[in-house]
């Protein structure tokens, strides 16, 4: 090593087989060393890039998997209400039916019987009429 920068030994050429003294100056020097600096901080920063990058995937991937679910929750809740709507539409029509057979829709307040009236009967239905 030399004062003025380091000393490197390499051989140019095989028919000479000399070996060669080549200082480097410090300025040189300083440079390799910033440079490698440089590099590496480069280095420390595309994997920090790469990192990023791969936690963003995930977290996507796993809002995307959560979308999916929470889709699929209300297409099933969706198919629960129309069967619940369905039971309803069922319910209301066999309500119907029996208000017909029933003769609940007439507006004349008077009930069908089914056999003859008893003299209790009929004081009933006349108090109800002196009602009205």
């Amino acid at each position: 090593m030399s004062k003025k920068g380091y000393t490197l030994m390499i051989i140019p050429d095989k028919g000479t087989r000399t070996i060669k003294n080549i200082s480097l100056s410090p300025r040189i020097i300083t440079m390799l060393k910033l440079s490698g600096i440089l590099i590496g901080f480069c280095l420390l920063v595309s994997l920090f890039a790469i990192y990023q990058g791969l936690e963003y995937k995930n977290g996507y991937d796993r809002v995307n998997n959560e979308n999916k679910d929470l889709r699929e929750n209300v297409v099933a809740i969706q198919y629960q209400l129309k069967s619940i709507e369905r039971s309803f539409n069922r319910i209301n029509e066999f309500s119907k039916k029996v208000k017909m057979l029933t003769d609940l829709d007439n507006d004349s307040k008077q009930l069908m019987a089914i056999g003859p009236l008893t003299e209790e009967d009929e004081l009933a239905m006349s108090l109800q009429k002196k009602k009205f």
